[in-house]
């Protein structure tokens, strides 16, 4: 549910005001508060590694908190203060529309930075004990408010622009994490235990020691496609730039749905006790039926064009380009879930110093290949 939202946010925004300048700052936008949300990327995991008894929660909880409060004014300095601008135009090099633009979507995100590192560490918690259903429930209120107040925004005119998805994915997260807030206290408290072995309770030094590693890790590919936006804006036609890039992520973040759950899913299940080899022939099946409609959209030329041009609302130069984009990530799934299986490995054994050397690689590789093309 949650990689349906770049394509529907595309899909809307590419049938509104001026679709590219709309996309192209909506994507710059969110890399920014992406980037600022970074403890998000790894909250969860944190979470499914940690989280045992009522004394790990509640040190969880202020742990988490303290990481919320110091993004929520990050994302607030960055928003209301001329350090937007400062970005926007001498970082990023935007101007005219694709800034203005950007600069609103900055503003309708804002909120969502705090909530995001909120929201992962209640969905973590409520996959450590199996309440599956929450992930449900929370994830298609999520998903389906964005949808449904996008196209109200969008019908009644109310806001116009990269604002119109913005707004939705900030209120739509702040509903998200209300229910998930409810949902996952009643649960906690029937299923966790009171008071595990005190001695094997995580210190907050050790879930510092811990998480710095695997934050550091996600600053790499985090930090990637604000760097990725900032080189394109200084491309001949920028706006067509950005916004097929954002096109192309987009629809293969939708493909590839099925590799989201797998290291989650992974940790929880090594929580449980599972057997580790069953564990890894699931993950290789999801890698493998992934490759499939990836493959499928990047080199079926009619599927390319339904999807494209019928589903997302690109037309001409901008659906070329975003198919271009499509067939180099094609074959990303088979990379993709060999990473998560090594990576869940490492951190159910507490070892994420490797994690971080392997990302250090990836991303100097990454950023060689871009460059040169």
């Amino acid at each position: 549910m949650a990689a349906i939202l770049a394509p529907v946010i595309n899909a809307v925004l590419a049938r509104g005001h001026e679709p590219a300048a709309s996309i192209g700052g909506y994507a710059v936008a969110f890399g920014i508060i992406g980037l600022i949300a970074l403890p998000q990327m790894r909250i969860q995991q944190l979470t499914l590694v940690f989280l045992d008894d009522r004394i790990s929660l509640a040190r969880l909880r202020r742990f988490v908190a303290t990481f919320a409060v110091i993004v929520g004014a990050v994302a607030l300095l960055v928003t209301l203060t001329p350090l937007a601008d400062l970005l926007l135009e001498h970082v990023f090099a935007l101007s005219g529309s694709l800034r203005d633009q950007a600069r609103l979507a900055l503003l309708g995100l804002a909120p969502f930075a705090p909530l995001a590192v909120v929201r992962t560490h209640l969905y973590g918690a409520a996959l450590r004990f199996g309440r599956v259903r929450l992930v449900c429930v929370g994830t298609t209120i999520g998903v389906g408010g964005v949808l449904l107040l996008s196209l109200v925004f969008l019908s009644t005119g109310a806001l116009t622009g990269a604002l119109v998805t913005a707004v939705a994915v900030s209120v739509a997260a702040a509903l998200e994490t209300g229910v998930l807030v409810v949902a996952t206290g009643r649960a906690l408290r029937s299923d966790i235990r009171a008071v595990r072995d005190p001695a094997q309770i995580a210190s907050y030094a050790h879930l510092t020691r811990f998480f710095g590693p695997l934050l550091f890790a996600a600053f790499l590919p985090t930090v990637t496609p604000p760097i990725i936006s900032a080189a394109l804006a200084r491309a001949p036609d920028p706006e067509l730039s950005i916004a097929a890039v954002s096109l192309a992520l987009s629809v293969n973040q939708f493909l590839i749905i099925g590799l989201w759950g797998v290291q989650s899913t992974m940790l929880a299940l090594l929580a449980q006790g599972d057997d580790p080899r069953r564990i890894t022939r699931l993950a290789h099946a999801v890698g493998a039926l992934t490759l499939v409609p990836t493959m499928r959209v990047a080199f079926a030329p009619p599927l390319s064009d339904v999807v494209l041009q019928g589903i997302m609302g690109a037309t001409g130069r901008l659906a070329a380009d975003a198919l271009l984009g499509i067939r180099i990530l094609g074959p990303l799934p088979l990379l993709l879930v060999q990473e998560a299986i090594y990576a869940s490995a490492l951190m159910r054994a507490r070892r994420t110093r490797p994690i971080l050397n392997v990302k250090l690689r990836d991303e100097l590789l990454d950023r060689e290949i871009f460059y040169t093309l």
